[in-house]
């Protein structure tokens, strides 16, 4: 046992000294990364993708984004190869194909392909699908969920607090600002309309839009098309089109009737 263990320790040594060698940008090190584990993350990716040639490219991908973010990699107590299989992960996405108009879609896991189901199928069709489509999925290496290891709790409870923030940012001086854009007389509906249209409407949609962007695009980051030109499109309008209403009379209305 305590062989066993002084040799696991020596081989953890030996990492942690190619990784500070690494990080330094030692050539002789990613040479050493490089040649110890192409091999087994070519595997890994072809079988995901079915393709030798779209393998070897995303292959190489990994070692780039290795390259490129050795300086964050945290030793979390496994080897750097689980490290450069996320990358891996992370650097599949997949592919929309054209069929013929009518036909049942498909998908396509590796070598594997499933055919969905009709709509009058549902719903022992949906779990028939379900139930193939999620063993293949298992079987070319996704996960059934994130690896709390590999998540970096301190930066995400950090990043929601600065989104939170940004929120009460927003919310502090909307109610202000909508009181007085509207005259006292439709004040209530002046302020509902614009309010649910912009929550209920364009937020409330958010998730269906920016999947069904990802879905059509095959790039798991598409989506975030939406949201980011739909904030774009309220700084124009913002800009150019909502009036200033410091120092506004919200009785000069009603004063006017």
């Amino acid at each position: 046992m305590d062989e066993a263990r002084a040799a696991n320790q020596r081989e953890v040594d030996l990492e942690e000294g190619l990784v500070r060698r690494a990080r330094a940008r030692s050539p002789e090190a990613w040479t050493q990364i490089y040649e110890t584990n192409h091999a087994k993350l070519f595997r890994y990716v072809l079988a995901r993708v079915g393709d030798q040639h779209i393998a070897e490219d995303l292959t190489a991908t990994v070692f780039v984004e290795a390259l490129k973010g050795i300086d964050s990699y945290v030793n979390r107590g496994r080897p750097l190869l689980a490290w450069l299989y996320t990358i891996a992960r992370n650097a599949v996405n997949y592919d929309s194909m054209d069929a013929p108009t009518g036909s049942i879609a498909r998908i396509r896991i590796g070598e594997q392909e499933i055919a969905a189901y009709d709509g009058a199928a549902a719903p022992h069709g949906a779990a028939a699908f379900d139930a193939e489509a999620t063993a293949a999925i298992r079987a070319h290496g996704y996960p059934a969920s994130a690896d709390p290891e590999a998540v970096d709790m301190g930066r995400v409870i950090a990043i929601l607090t600065v989104l939170v923030l940004y929120v009460t940012m927003v919310y502090g001086p909307i109610a202000a600002m909508l009181v007085e854009l509207f005259p006292t007389r439709i004040r209530y509906s002046g302020m509902s309309l614009p309010y649910h249209i912009g929550n209920g409407w364009f937020g409330g949609f958010l998730p269906a839009t920016a999947f069904a962007i990802a879905a059509a695009t095959g790039s798991i980051y598409s989506g975030l098309y939406y949201p980011v030109v739909i904030a774009l499109m309220t700084f124009v309008v913002g800009l150019f089109f909502v009036p200033e209403t410091r120092d506004r009379d919200i009785y000069a209305n009603d004063r006017l009737g």
